[in-house]
């Protein structure tokens, strides 16, 4: 009888070590996948997460090269207006007294065919808001000057001509050697002194025109509507992300607060280290076309930015434009 017993639960001991080691494997398997199913996704976030800053950083790049390309292509235009035949007709006439000793046309014709051309271009570069050629005779009076206005370009009637030698980029241009050019910070347009409403930022370029003698006779002058660059800028960004521009001094020129943007006009300077102290030193150490990614906390949720800079002024390295694009951090992980 004993025997049988032990014969019994010989089958019984061998099935339930097969029990065991069927579960055994079947939890290993779970496991298993389990871990690749962690491991799968925690790719997948990461790979997601790298092409939307892939995305953000692209935005940026794309958006610093637009401004790179509209401020260089307003110094090549400046310089080629400079050395158009009517300022230099305007040159000899004003030396002539009012008459062009070569060919006899008269100062008032000159005049005439700058203001053709500077309408040609204004129509070409609707980012040009002035184009002027500035005298230095009679405290630096307007020569010829042609405004982008609400109803159209418009050429200034004489009698609306300013003098313009208090104003500093006349001052600093002048001082200038031939083919030289002089860039103004961006700022807001003034007429008559006073700060013209709306608000219009602007950036001047200018350089010095020299008669046959080798004096300075005249400045010209082009302002580009900085607005219409910045569109330009924003152009590249998506819906979510929010665009920065700020100048090499730190100064905001674009900001999703109307009235934080060029606060140093009313003397109340509100800079990059006011609204993003802990990342402004690194932002504004970048190098031009160099870039960093930094992380912006917010009431409405934290958010993740990339900085990148241009440089833009060849005499002055130190002139810079920073663009910064950001987005919500909960975007990389839709």
């Amino acid at each position: 009888m004993i025997l049988r017993r032990k014969r019994q639960t010989i089958p019984v001991l061998w099935g339930s070590v097969s029990l065991r080691l069927s579960a055994v494997s079947v939890v290993l398997l779970v496991t298993a996948a389990l871990a690749v199913g962690f491991f799968f996704d925690r790719g997948r976030s990461e790979a997601l997460r790298q092409r939307e800053l892939e995305h953000l950083r692209l935005h940026a790049e794309r958006g610093a090269d637009e401004l790179a390309h509209l401020v260089r292509r307003l110094q090549w235009d400046v310089l080629f207006l400079s050395a158009t035949p009517p300022i230099e007709g305007i040159s000899r006439a004003l030396v002539g007294g009012g008459t062009d000793y070569v060919g006899g046309s008269s100062l008032a014709q000159w005049e005439t065919r700058l203001q053709q051309i500077f309408l040609a271009f204004a129509r070409a570069r609707p980012e040009y808001a002035q184009l002027r050629l500035i005298g230095t005779r009679d405290g630096a009076r307007e020569l010829v000057r042609v405004d982008r206005t609400a109803e159209g370009l418009r050429v200034t009637p004489p009698d609306e001509l300013q003098r313009k030698g208090d104003r500093y980029y006349f001052r600093e241009a002048s001082r200038l050697a031939p083919g030289m050019v002089y860039f103004s910070r961006t700022d807001l347009n003034r007429e008559q002194g006073v700060i013209s409403t709306p608000l219009q930022p602007t950036l001047r370029v200018a350089t010095p025109v020299h008669d046959a003698t080798g004096n300075l006779f005249a400045v010209v002058v082009l302002n580009m509507d900085m607005g219409q660059a910045f569109e330009g800028v924003a152009s590249y960004r998506d819906p979510a992300e929010t665009l920065y521009i700020v100048d090499e001094r730190g100064d905001f020129l674009l900001h999703p607060d109307p009235s934080v943007a060029f606060a140093f006009e009313f003397g109340e300077p509100f800079r990059l280290a006011d609204a993003f102290p802990d990342h402004a030193e690194r932002v504004l150490a970048v190098r031009p076309g160099g870039g960093t990614y930094f992380e912006l906390p917010g009431d409405d949720g934290a958010r993740l930015a990339y900085a990148t800079v241009r440089d833009f002024d060849p005499s002055d390295a130190t002139r810079r434009l920073i663009v910064i694009l950001t987005e919500p951090t909960d975007q990389l992980l839709e």
